[in-house]
């Protein structure tokens, strides 16, 4: 299931089953922001300490607009 798919089960959940959705679409997007910063940590340990610093503040932004509906914390 992705996060996408998680969000839209919650949306069409039963009361009774609207906790346990809820939970199954936060950890989707746990599961998406734990990837995205392996990937921006992957990368940045090849950059030197400047680069990887601007790279770390490009990816963030770009996560943040291109991603809203996640609401990642990617700091």
């Amino acid at each position: 299931m992705d996060v996408r798919a998680a969000l839209d089960a919650y949306n069409a959940a039963s009361a009774d089953e609207a906790e346990e959705r809820y939970g199954d679409y936060v950890d989707q997007v746990d599961a998406a922001r734990d990837a995205l910063l392996a990937y921006r940590y992957a990368y940045a340990r090849t950059l030197d300490d400047e680069a990887a610093e601007e790279y770390e503040e490009v990816f963030n932004r770009l996560v943040h607009k291109r991603l809203p509906s996640l609401g990642l914390e990617m700091d």
